[in-house]
């Protein structure tokens, strides 16, 4: 109960609408790895998204790679830990699924742009 009223008074509080995505945007935590993970939700500000707890946590500050239809469109987002939690389980596996929220860090000249781009093609409406 307590994670639940964190999460409305933190969506109060955003500086940043948080949009929805159409399916195919991906996000890569692994430069080295060729598994993507679904976004849950993005905004200019941050970005949720869903991963499988049995590869290696992210770091309290880590770097992301947004994917659209397999295509690499954004590279090496800087992004800051804020909440982690379990949502479920992977079938079949000793996995489970997690929920990460992070805030974005230290933009390069052209990545808020690019990013603001993606929001107005691919979001679906808010969160």
């Amino acid at each position: 109960m307590k994670n639940y009223i964190v999460r409305i008074l933190a969506r109060k509080h955003r500086k940043d609408k948080r949009f929805k995505l159409h399916e195919g945007v991906m996000v890569v935590v692994d430069p080295h790895s060729e598994e993507k993970d679904e976004i849950i939700d993005i905004s200019l500000g941050g970005l949720a998204f869903c991963y499988n707890n049995e590869r290696n946590r992210p770091d309290e500050i880590f770097e992301i790679d947004i994917y659209i239809d397999n295509e690499l469109y954004l590279k090496k987002l800087k992004v800051k830990l804020i909440s982690e939690t379990e949502i479920g389980e992977v079938p079949f596996e000793s996995a489970n699924v997690r929920r990460l929220s992070g805030q974005f860090m230290w933009w390069e000249p052209l990545q808020k742009a690019d990013l603001d781009s993606l929001l107005k093609k691919y979001g679906i409406g808010k969160a």
